[in-house]
């Protein structure tokens, strides 16, 4: 079975982008263009690894993300931003867990940084 993989990206043209890519690697893709559809998709899904931007639609993802990593201890998170002192500083959960990308970033990396992670809990 592959690695399932919420992209969640207010961009809903990069967030089809960006869930293109995953599946061409071979990873199963649900996507969000808003907060609240996230947390849907969250509660009716297993999700082994979010991929999401931390400002989406003027709210910061990672107010709304806390709950979910306490619920889904085996969850993990790559958060977009130009700023990974943001990412740190919201100290959401232990840093093997929740890691940056900077903008623009190379998808390619992404994956296989997301491959490195999810690799890594097996």
């Amino acid at each position: 079975m592959s690695s399932r993989v919420l992209i969640v990206e207010d961009d809903a043209e990069l967030c089809q982008l960006v869930a293109e890519a995953f599946k061409i690697e071979g990873f199963e893709t649900l996507t969000a263009t808003s907060i609240e559809k996230a947390l849907d998709v969250l509660s009716r899904h297993k999700i082994d690894l979010i991929f999401a931007d931390i400002v989406i639609s003027d709210k910061k993802s990672t107010d709304y993300i806390k709950h979910v990593l306490d619920k889904n201890k085996d969850l993990n998170i790559i958060f977009t931003s130009a700023h990974y002192e943001l990412v740190k500083k919201e100290n959401l959960a232990p840093e093997e867990r929740v890691t940056a990308v900077s903008k623009p970033y190379d998808i390619e990396e992404v994956i296989k940084k997301a491959k490195k992670i999810l690799d890594s809990r097996q």
